[in-house]
């Protein structure tokens, strides 16, 4: 089992370090502390999390192991139908100019406001809960806020924007995070 949780880790991982060194848009560089602070801090904590899969410590309920196993699953699947309801467009990174021009309400952006702050946060819960290594819910204490304020921050330029209207009604509709959590 510990080799499984290792695997999705590393899939997790990668996928979200492959997102970020190539996948989002280079229209802006970010601007503020909070891009280099989500850069550091997803290194340092993903390097945590993969030291705790391999310590022996890890991985001594089933019951745990399998269920941070799912979170995890659901959050490398999350992000991948994230990037594929995209297609040829690309986001910004956290803390940058928008560089989508439309609102996106299909695929994952049905669901969730923020998908892939979602898929982030879900990987260091999966990870926590699969290794039992209860001192990575710490990775939560320094990512969430950072993941929330980008959020309230990406909101406040699509409120302030030309599709102002059009994206209260979608905030009416989806969650920010979690589906009927608005």
């Amino acid at each position: 089992m510990k080799w499984l949780v290792i695997l999705m880790e590393l899939v997790a991982f990668s996928s979200f370090g492959w997102a970020l060194w190539t996948w989002f848009s280079k229209v802006s560089k970010p601007k503020g502390w909070e891009a280099s602070y989500i850069k550091i801090n997803a290194h340092i904590w993903a390097l945590a999390n993969l030291l705790a899969a391999l310590s022996g410590a890890a991985c001594k309920s089933l019951g745990f192991t399998i269920s941070g196993l799912a979170l995890l699953l659901i959050s490398i699947c999350l992000f991948w139908w994230t990037i594929a309801t995209f297609k040829k467009e690309k986001p910004a990174f956290a803390f940058s100019q928008r560089a989508t021009a439309r609102l996106i309400t299909s695929g994952t952006y049905a669901i969730v406001r923020h998908p892939l702050y979602t898929a982030y946060t879900l990987t260091w819960i999966g990870g926590t809960i699969a290794t039992q290594c209860w001192w990575l819910s710490l990775s939560l204490l320094f990512m969430f806020p950072v993941y929330r304020r980008a959020a309230i921050l990406e909101e406040r330029d699509w409120l302030g924007s030309e599709l102002s209207q059009d994206y209260k009604s979608y905030m009416a509709l989806t969650g920010r995070f979690l589906p009927g959590l608005k």
